[in-house]
């Protein structure tokens, strides 16, 4: 984007002519390069001729992984998928300050991007993990803030060990996805633990997984346009079950809650 602000420039030969000064434009060259993830970056902004002036952000904000120096330069590693636009101001040595906006896309470029969520199984005392997966509790009961589950989807990269896993393992989320069209959460076969498939299996609700009365294991799939379907496995917990103890009914985690 280009910015333009008067600026005054006498003639070198002579005197001005009677009809005055000439004017001119200064100019704030805001077009950068795009980014790709995870890889170094190199761009700049700056003034026509390249006029001394500092530079600075002054609303919106950079790529996650860049910075921009007081000179213009912005260089980083960008971490972040998505396009970011922000204001940039530039104070020159001479003449008025001027802003422009300064828009940098940041794509996957050659590394593998896909579709998952966060698995975070919730711990039990000892910080023993439950399942592998995700586990929940009926709404109005158990443990407070442990009865709905919020599915929050995202674009992950395979981590250290090379394997994607769909947000599980050591995957790192690298974008953000939404249940509106751009992806979708689908429920699929229902195991209640008392082998009675018809009873009150768990139903998602606005983008929040709520269980019925019965445990049991449910399979969700994640999918979004583009990418290979990610299957889940989710255990729901009533809110009188916890992780400790035996259950005479069994379950996916059997435990009383006394």
């Amino acid at each position: 984007m280009r910015v333009f602000a008067p600026a005054l420039l006498l003639s070198l030969v002579g005197c001005p002519t009677a009809s005055g000064p000439m004017v001119v434009e200064q100019e704030l060259l805001t077009e950068a390069p795009a980014a790709s993830l995870f890889t170094e970056y190199s761009g700049r902004v700056l003034l026509r001729n390249e006029a001394p002036a500092g530079f600075s952000v002054v609303a919106g904000a950079l790529p996650s992984g860049l910075v921009m120096d007081e000179a213009g330069r912005i260089t980083g590693t960008p971490d972040w998928l998505g396009t970011f636009e922000a204001t940039v101001r530039a104070e020159p040595a001479d003449g008025p300050d001027l802003e422009g906006t300064l828009v940098i896309a940041v794509a996957p470029g050659a590394i593998e991007v896909a579709p998952g969520f966060p698995r975070e199984p919730k711990l039990a005392p000892g910080d023993t993990v439950l399942l592998g997966d995700l586990w929940v509790r009926i709404a109005g009961g158990g443990e407070p803030g442990m009865d709905r589950r919020l599915f929050e989807p995202g674009l992950y990269i395979p981590g250290p060990d090379g394997v994607f896993d769909g947000g599980g393992g050591d995957d790192v989320r690298v974008g953000d996805l939404s249940l509106d069209g751009e992806a979708f959460l689908g429920l699929g076969q229902w195991n209640p633990s008392n082998g009675e498939a018809e009873d009150d299996p768990p139903t998602l609700e606005d983008g929040a997984l709520v269980a019925g009365e019965q445990a049991g294991e449910r399979s969700l799939s994640f999918s979004a346009e583009g990418y290979p379907a990610q299957p889940v496995t989710l255990a729901v917990v009533p809110p009188d079950w916890c992780p400790l103890g035996d259950h005479p009914g069994g379950g996916p985690n059997p435990g009383v809650c006394e």
